[in-house]
């Protein structure tokens, strides 16, 4: 049997055929890309350990209950998160050099190099504090227990690029 631990030592999953990946945790039934092998590792066990820490397990296709006879949704919620937030870091960055390239400069970076000396850049520089500083309303929003929205919802609560 092999079990998933995230770096608090919580078992999160257990079973025969987990397989733990520098993308994703998967197994032939489903598939978690925000469980990775840089945020967590893969043990081989004679049987199931039953508490890490009062974490919860998935077992046979279900969230089983620790000996504390607790489940914690946040370890799932914080495992969801982080996937999206990977997601969405990569698509704003993608997004923000994309605009920039489409102004002459090599990336968003290269443009906020120029913004003391170009209108354009000092535009891009500041759109682009824009939807780092929405990215961080939205998380704080999620933390606060809203809904964890979609890479692609998110992606459209983005600021636009306005010229001046």
């Amino acid at each position: 049997m092999k079990i998933v631990k995230d770096k608090n030592n919580v078992v999160l999953f257990a079973g025969k055929a987990l397989m733990l990946s520098e993308t994703r945790l998967s197994c032939p039934e489903w598939i978690a890309p925000g469980i990775t092998s840089m945020t967590h590792t893969i043990e081989e066990v004679a049987e199931l350990p039953v508490d890490y820490r009062a974490g919860e397990y998935f077992f046979d296709g279900g969230w089983k209950k620790t000996l504390a006879g607790e489940t914690n949704d946040s370890l799932r919620r914080e495992a969801q998160m982080s996937a999206c937030r990977q997601e969405v870091s990569a698509s704003i960055q993608q997004l923000l050099d994309t605009t920039a390239r489409q102004y002459g400069y090599d990336s968003i970076h290269t443009a906020c190099g120029w913004s003391d000396n170009f209108i354009d850049a000092a535009n891009l520089k500041n759109w682009g504090a824009d939807c780092w500083r929405k990215a961080g309303e939205i998380e704080a929003s999620i933390k606060l227990g809203n809904p964890i929205l979609t890479k692609d919802e998110i992606m459209g609560l983005m600021p636009l690029f306005e010229e001046v």
